[in-house]
């Protein structure tokens, strides 16, 4: 459906051995690579899984969370440089922040001075979201709630859930 109405899909790889698959199956869809966002952490997809999402749709969009390094990019910057930069050797082109993670918006301008292209994600509501726009990121993923409608971003809103039962 995606497709046929002319719409770009931002795939969140939980399994390393599917690029192969995933990249077949966008291919025969006809997708470009400038319709194409890939998303998956390090440990999933590896040096290799990059490397090969990268020679295989250059143009892409390949992004990996960085949250594990902000502890590191806020004390010390330059012994978080190198890692950045083995990443960026993988063919990883975009990097993303949970706007949970204590001290990811106080890292936001240091990453992009890194010359990265940073995704806020994990944005609950309304009023955060408008907060990270004013951050100027280059993409924001948000999981907006709206209990009232039934309809929550991620998970069950907690007023929402059915009780266990004895």
């Amino acid at each position: 459906m995606l497709r046929w109405t002319g719409r770009s899909v931002k795939l969140d790889l939980k399994d390393g051995d599917v690029v192969d698959d995933v990249v077949d199956l966008v291919r025969r869809f006809g997708f470009s690579d400038d319709e194409l966002w890939f998303n998956a952490t390090v440990q999933t997809l590896r040096p290799e899984g990059f490397a090969s999402l990268a020679s295989t749709r250059p143009g892409a969009i390949r992004q990996a969370p960085i949250d594990f390094l902000v502890p590191v990019l806020l004390a010390a910057p330059d012994v978080a440089r190198p890692v950045l930069e083995a990443m960026r050797g993988w063919g990883v082109t975009r990097v993303s922040l949970d706007w949970r993670t204590p001290g990811a918006r106080d890292v936001l301008d240091e990453i992009e001075g890194f010359g990265w292209q940073v995704n806020l994600y994990g944005v609950p509501d309304l009023e955060a979201f408008l907060e990270a726009a004013l951050l100027l990121p280059e993409s924001l993923t948000a999981d907006f709630n709206f209990p009232e409608w039934n309809y929550d971003g991620r998970g069950a809103t907690p007023a929402l859930a059915t009780p266990a039962k004895a």
